[in-house]
Formats: structure tokens, sequence, C-alpha cells
């Protein structure tokens, strides 16, 4: 009898699949036809999908409803308007990210219609055409909850790319040249070998690789809802979920393209297994899987492993078969090493030189390990707890009741409640607390917030929602402008200027598919090179040659930034590198300097960055003994050369003219 049903349920729901993908079919021909007329008459995309949208409601409800879930249409109308208005904001999100990508908004309207399409037959199966209708409560969170997504959707398209994300993309190009050394933190550049495909542009191909971060993220919340249930329904559940998304370093960079997002998706979900009550050999192994995964992207996540270790102690003190506990969880320490080890050995086997990796870990060990530098946690925590007041309050009314007596039932429950903290306290012995590693840290937090809530009012549950959706809105509103658009622009131009791969120099690899010369220039970067004490650009620029420099920060802003200052200041180029920056690259357009030379009167100059240079002057001038009139293009071999000039003459590397747009301003900004 089991079996027939099973059958019956599958063949009830494969009927409803055909009905909706029939009457979907004809519903989004319908809705196409009118979006793309409208864009025929004028309308811009944004309008011309609202009047699609309208269509879509007029006659997809019924239809949907009817025909394809055959359920009654009573108090379903407004969660259909609901759902249909987040698909509207998805549809223009969408349509807005593949025009950046080359499509025309014609075809970028079809192609967002096949993952919006999906999500709405989901959508309507589960919740708004489900046979047992969900409670408003639940409807309302959901919608939430959409709503977040596709401002995570509108982050992920358009929030401007941190210069790490730029360099994490450099480093899948170093292994497509063999420069990859590291073997540490450097494995996640096997999943990534397409982006090059997608683009050109590093921007484009950050924004392709961030929707794999967006997937991380989806499957972290699902991670902290399961994780919820355990001590909550599923509406509470659901409230962690929101209060993780509406986090706002979490909304505003969890997607980002670094290894910390696949470790919080992969370790959340450690997290989330640990804590079922029966201890399971299957699922232990499981765990120490993810646990491995996340190790070989990036060592941050043992900040994780207390936790875990923990919630799998009390489900094997509370199985009471002593022995065969520790026999799953020595089988879960052992998948554990052994897909660490594997990972790690296939990855080494990859490249063709590997630098020490105990030398990697005592760097890096040593610059973050209970340093006693609590800088960047004062700087940014302060932010942290003043934009997100209904997530805090939500942990401190989790963590206070859930510890008080009868709570959550037996003590061991409690427990697994109070070591989510855990990785909140990280900051305490690990300095590099910057935004993006947030998510990681407050993800086992979220859950708090879900059993925080269950403890109240409903009526202070509403308003905590609030404050939840209104904390996200300002944080986007604070975080978001247009460097994105500036970025791809200025990396649009140098492909143009350079189609072919040339050295240049900047502070984080932003031209990441060419190769950066020079040192690394974060503040560990200056730090090293500072505390060499040699200037060291010089060289760089004879044995390397690097066609041009891009500021990517303002300690490269050669040409305004005085020598002295620079030396003085500990974060700066010291003053001889400054000068000969200064004088081997001309500023050509807002943040991108080419080779050229400033000469005046007579004298003696010497060429460094051997290459066809532009004679820019009123007058003809006489170089190497040979006159060169104005405009004119030369090939100079590096070495010295006699000039004479008059008035004010300039050599600059031979370029198209520069756009006259106006340039862009700074390139990165902070958090």
């Amino acid at each position: 009898m089991a079996g027939l049903a099973k059958r019956y349920d599958v063949a009830q729901e494969r009927d409803r699949i055909i009905r909706f993908v029939l009457l979907g079919a004809a519903n989004t021909a319908f809705a196409f036809g009118v979006y793309a007329g409208s864009l025929a008459i004028g309308l811009t995309y944004q309008l011309a999908s609202l009047v699609a949208l309208f269509v879509g409601i007029l006659t997809g409800f019924v239809l949907q409803g009817k025909v394809a879930f055959q359920t009654q249409l009573r108090g379903r109308f407004i969660p259909f308007v609901g759902l249909w208005t987040l698909l509207y904001l998805a549809n223009i999100v969408l349509i807005g990210a593949f025009a950046l990508f080359g499509f025309n908004y014609y075809w970028a309207g079809l192609v967002a219609a096949v993952p919006l399409n999906i999500l709405s037959f989901l959508a309507l199966r589960n919740l708004i055409f489900a046979e047992e209708r969900p409670g408003g409560w639940r409807l309302l969170l959901c919608w939430c909850l959409g709503l977040v997504a596709v401002t995570r959707l509108y982050i992920v398209t358009h929030l401007s790319v941190n210069w790490d994300e730029f360099l994490n993309l450099s480093m899948l190009y170093d292994f497509r040249r063999g420069e990859m050394t590291e073997i540490f933190q450097t494995a996640f550049i096997h999943i990534f070998r397409w982006l090059p495909l997608v683009s050109v542009n590093e921007a484009d191909q950050v924004i392709a690789a961030r929707f794999v971060g967006l997937l991380c993220v989806a499957i972290t919340s699902w991670a902290i809802y399961r994780a919820s249930r355990r001590f909550m329904d599923k509406d509470r559940a659901l409230v962690s979920v929101l209060a993780f998304n509406c986090f706002s370093y979490s909304l505003l960079y969890g997607t980002d393209f670094r290894t910390d997002t696949f470790a919080t998706a992969a370790m959340m979900s450690a997290v989330a297994l640990a804590l079922h009550r029966q201890l399971k050999l299957g699922r232990t192994m499981l765990i120490g899987a993810l646990i491995a995964f996340s190790g070989a992207m990036t060592i941050k996540a043992v900040f994780m492993l207390p936790t875990i270790i923990v919630l799998l102690l009390i489900a094997a003190f509370e199985a009471g078969d002593l022995w065969r506990s520790v026999r799953t969880l020595a089988a879960g320490a052992t998948t554990s090493l052994f897909v660490f080890v594997s990972i790690l050995i296939l990855h080494a086997s990859s490249l063709q030189e590997q630098a020490s990796a105990v030398g990697f870990l005592g760097r890096t060990g040593g610059a973050t390990l209970l340093t006693g530098d609590y800088t960047i946690l004062s700087t940014y925590w302060k932010l942290a707890f003043l934009f997100n007041p209904g997530f805090w309050l939500l942990v401190i009314v989790g963590v206070a009741t859930g510890q008080s007596p009868g709570a959550v039932g037996k003590r061991s429950e409690r427990v697994a409640l109070l070591v989510l903290v855990f990785p909140a306290l990280t900051p305490a012995i690990y300095s590099e607390v910057y935004p993006y590693f947030h998510p990681f840290m407050v993800a086992p937090l979220a859950v708090l917030t879900g059993y925080g809530f269950s403890r109240m009012s409903r009526l202070s549950g509403f308003a905590l929602i609030g404050i939840l959706l209104l904390s996200a809105e300002f944080a986007v509103v604070h975080r978001m402008d247009e460097r994105l658009t500036d970025q791809r622009s200025m990396l649009t131009l140098i492909h143009r200027i350079f189609p072919q791969p040339v050295p240049y120099i900047d502070h984080t690899s932003m031209v990441s598919s060419y190769p950066k010369q020079g040192f690394f220039m974060s503040t560990w970067g200056v730090a090293d090179y500072r505390a060499t004490g040699k200037p060291m650009m010089r060289e760089v620029m004879v044995n390397s040659q690097p066609i041009f420099l891009l500021q990517t920060r303002d300690l490269l802003a050669v040409d305004r930034l005085p020598p002295d200052v620079s030396e003085a200041s500990p974060k700066g180029l010291f003053a001889k590198d400054v000068i000969d920056l200064r004088d081997n690259y001309q500023r050509y357009w807002g943040a991108l300097f080419l080779p050229g030379k400033v000469l005046t009167g007579t004298g003696q100059t010497q060429i460094l960055i051997g290459g066809r240079y532009r004679l820019e002057s009123v007058r003809p001038i006489t170089l190497g003994g040979h006159p060169v009139k104005p405009g004119a293009s030369i090939v100079l071999e590096p070495g010295k050369y006699c000039y004479s000039a008059s008035g004010s003459t300039r050599l600059l590397w031979d370029a198209p003219a520069p756009p006259a747009s106006e340039p862009p301003g700074e390139l990165f900004r902070a958090w």
C-alpha cells in the first residue's frame, strides 16, 4: 500500500508539473510578447517588465490556481500578488545583470524567464496554492525572505568589486600561467576555471563567481533553518534565516568571491548535521568531509570547529553506547583527515612549483593570531552593532532565555545552544576580522535569534522583524554606489589599449588576467616591504618592464603624493620609489598611468621601459640626436638619451586618445 501511495503521489506530481509547464509556457509567452512589444514602443525594460507583471497577474491567477494546481482560490490572491511583485523585482535585476554580459533586453528578458519560472513553480506549489494553506505569519516571513533574496541578487550584480575579490581572481590566472606556488587557501581556483569564458572584463568574471557565492548563501540559510529546528518550530526557524540574511555585513559581503563564503556554507552545514540528536556513522563522516573541504578552502574554518566538536560529543554522550560512539567519531575524524589531505595532494600535484606549507602557516599565523591588536575589531564591530540592533537584541534574548533552567529542556540542550556563540568569540584570538569574515562568525548566532524571537510576544517580534528589514535597507543604501561601473569602464579601456596580457603595477591585481609586478601592497605587504628598508620599484621597472600603472590605492598617486610624506607614512612607499615611478609614468586617464617622461630644456633622460612613445609638444624636439615632430611616434629602447626641447614637452606611451568622458575617481572604497 505504501508503494502504491508513493506511485500515486509521483503520478499526481507529474501531472501537476505538466499542467504548470503547459500553462506557464503559454502565460510566459504571452507575457513576454507584452514585454517585447513594450520595449518596441520605447518603454524601458523596467516599465516593460511592469506591464508584463500586470498581465501575468491577471491571466495567471485563475489558470495556475484552478487548472495547474487545482486549488481553491479564496484568500490566495494577495499572496499571489506578493509573489509576482518579488518576481518582477528579480526579473528587472536579472535583465540588468544579463545586459552587463552583452545580452540585449529582448534576450535578457527571455533568459531571465527560465530561472524565474522554476522559482515560481516552487513558490506556487509549496506556498500560494499549497493544499494546506500556510498561515499569514509564515507567508509574511517567506515574503520578507524573498525580498532579501532579491536584494542579494541586486548586490551580487551591482556592488563594486573589493580588492581581494580581484586578488582571488588573479590566483586563477597565476595558476593558468604556472606561477601559483601556495598550497593553502588556493584550492578554490579549480571550482572557477570556467570564469575566463564569461567575459574578458575581470569585474564581470567576479560577478559570475558571486553567483556561486549566492548558492553558498542559500546553503548556509538552509543549514541555519535545519539547525534552528532542533530548538524551535518552523516559523521561528525562518526568523533565524531572516536575521542572518538581514545582518548588514552578511547581506553586503556574504556572496563575495572569497573562500570565507564557501567555508561558511560548509561549516554551517556541518553544524546543522551535528545538531541531530542521533549520532549516525554516515552523517558523522559527511560532517568530517565538510570540515575537510572548508579547511582546504581556508584555514579560518578552524574557528567553527570547537562548536562542531562539542555538538558531536553531546550526541555521543546521549547515545549511551560509548564504544559505538567512539568508533563513529573516529570514522568521522579519519574521513576528515583523508579528504583534507586528498584535496591538498591533488591541488599540489597541479602546481609546477610548491612553496613551503609550514612557512605559509607560520607567516599567516604569526601575523594574525594572538597579536593583541584589536584595531580592526574596534573599527568594524562598532558598525556591526550600530547597524544591526534587532539582530543583537534577539541574540541577547536568545542567550539569556536559552540558559534559564527548563528553557529548552535538558542541560545538554542548553549547552548545544550556548556553544553556537563560540565562533563569535574569534576576534579574541584572531585579528583580521574584516566585514567579509562576519557572516562566518554570526551564522551560528542566527540560530539564537530565532530562539530569542520565540521567547517574545508577537507584537515585539513583529517590531523586530521591521527593525531587521530597516537595518538591511540602511546597509544597502549606505554602501551601494557607482564604483562597479567605474571599475568595468577602466578595465574595458585597459583591455582595449592592451588586447594581450602585459606586465603592470598596482596594489591588488585588479587586472587579474595580466601579470602584476612588484609586491602585493596590502597592509601586510607594505609592512614587509618597509621592513626591508630598500626601495625596489626601479628594479621592477628595469627587469619586468611594466607597461602601465594603475592607481588602485592612494599610495600609488605618485604624481600628487609628496615623496617625503609617503616615506613618513607607515603605509606608504619609500620616497625614492615614489620619485622613480613619477619620473617614468604619466597620468593618462583617471587612475591609469602609462610610461612617459616630461622633458624641459636641454639635458639627458633615461628610458627604463622600452616601447613606442608619442611626442606631445607644440614644437619639434631633438632626442638622441634625431629631430622628432609633435605627434610623431618613435620606438625607444631602454637607455639614456640626450634631448633638447622648448616649452611644454611630454613623451607618452603611444596609445589612442583617452576617453572624452570624465574619468572615475577612486576605484575602491572602504567598507
